[in-house]
């Protein structure tokens, strides 16, 4: 039974790691998010997710963020192993917590190619 925890080390806190993964990471627009995606060794992933106000009040901004992290906590092993970042945009809001979740894997699966030894 994998760990459904979202513990620090599993999440992107520095400015520097964001502003690396701005940088350095492979970026993918989908509706209603923009992801970036930096391989790593080690067997480690990490989330962070961005959701600035145009995305709408306090309520949505942390909605969203919450519909992410429980995604990433309970499908840890279909992850890449990486840095992701993931930008929300507004539309996000229309969308229901399987078709985010759908959006999401369907993202995801364009980074396994940068997967280290694929």
């Amino acid at each position: 039974m994998s760990r459904e925890g979202f513990c620090r080390d599993e999440r992107i806190v520095k400015k520097d790691d964001f502003q690396q993964i701005f940088r350095e990471g492979k970026k993918i627009r989908r509706e209603p998010f923009s992801i970036y995606f930096i391989p790593r060794g080690g067997g480690h992933r990490r989330l962070g997710i961005i959701a600035s106000r145009k995305v709408g009040n306090a309520v949505f901004r942390n909605r969203g963020k919450r519909f992410f992290r429980d995604i990433f906590r309970k499908n840890k092993e279909a992850i890449p192993v990486g840095d992701i970042l993931l930008i929300l945009s507004p539309s996000f809001r229309d969308r229901s917590y399987q078709e985010l979740k759908d959006s999401f894997f369907e993202a995801l699966d364009s980074f396994h190619h940068l997967q280290p030894g694929k």
